[in-house]
């Protein structure tokens, strides 16, 4: 008795499938198929339920790092090339503005930035804020355009708020070489800087940088 499938019959087998499945239209292969069952028994709340409650916690494959990993690869290689393009041609055609051709957004200032802002009403009241995309500068060295949280225009002034997780030292210089490159003085405020206790030294710090002569 065989306890094995002889794997050229079957190769065979699924080439013949294959075909016959390719030959038919799209009627046929509804009429010819379990799809219309499958798609019944799906749309039921029990096996909904099931096929959701096994793709839950540990159990979703997209938490282990090695598949997510492989699926965005396989998503950016297949896909990347495809919706750049699309959006390079959208933007081409004037369907999709850029960022620095709008008048802003809604966007309000968040909590650290608000902060910042109050400080500033007290000690340099000449800037405002334009962290919400209402006002860009470029195109600059890097040959980037910036957008910065606030400015004094007539001073060619800009105060920049970052946050040390995302703004490494590198990219901080760069982007102050940026301004520089198109006349503006820029101050940098780090997030800690605006505890309590170290407030003093930056109001000081903006004191000084607003008074300074252009």
């Amino acid at each position: 008795m065989r306890t094995h499938v002889n794997e050229k019959w079957l190769r065979a087998g699924q080439v013949a499938a294959k075909a016959r499945w390719d030959s038919m239209t799209p009627t046929e292969r509804v009429e010819k198929s379990n799809i219309k069952a499958l798609l019944a028994s799906v749309q039921t709340p029990r096996v909904r339920k099931l096929l959701s409650d096994t793709k839950r916690g540990e159990r979703n494959p997209m938490k282990r790092p090695e598949v997510a990993e492989k699926v965005s690869a396989t998503i950016k290689e297949k896909w990347g090339p495809f919706f750049s393009e699309q959006m390079k041609r959208s933007w081409r055609d004037g369907k999709i503005p850029f960022p620095w051709q709008k008048n802003g957004t809604t966007q309000l200032p968040n909590t650290k930035e608000r902060a910042l802002l109050n400080i500033l009403i007290e000690a340099a009241p000449t800037f405002r804020y334009v962290g919400n995309q209402a006002f860009w500068i470029g195109l600059c060295a890097s040959g980037q355009r910036r957008n910065p949280d606030f400015i004094d225009g007539p001073q060619k002034k800009a105060i920049l708020l970052h946050g040390e997780y995302w703004h490494p030292k590198e990219s901080v210089e760069i982007e102050e070489q940026d301004y520089m490159s198109k006349g503006w003085k820029v101050l940098v405020v780090w997030s800690k800087e605006l505890r309590r206790k170290d407030r003093p030294a930056l109001l000081l710090r903006i004191r000084n940088f607003a008074s300074q002569l252009s």
